[in-house]
């Protein structure tokens, strides 16, 4: 049984640099809805803890033209 998208987002979270990279990562592995599951203002804190802090450091920026 595969876990809910909340609890896999908690489990990879270590393993992602952002919070959009985690949400790319779970749409990846076939989860739906992932930015309306990760939308709240909590879970995004809880889950900006759990990330990567060197990794995040390394994720590109968006350039603006």
């Amino acid at each position: 049984m595969e876990p809910n998208v909340i609890a896999r987002a908690f489990e990879i979270a270590a393993e992602c640099g952002s919070i959009p990279e985690l949400e790319r990562r779970l749409a990846r592995e076939g989860y739906t809805h992932v930015k309306a599951h990760l939308a709240g203002r909590s879970i995004r804190s809880q889950l900006s803890v759990k990330l990567n802090r060197e990794l995040r450091d390394k994720t590109p920026k968006r350039i603006m033209e």
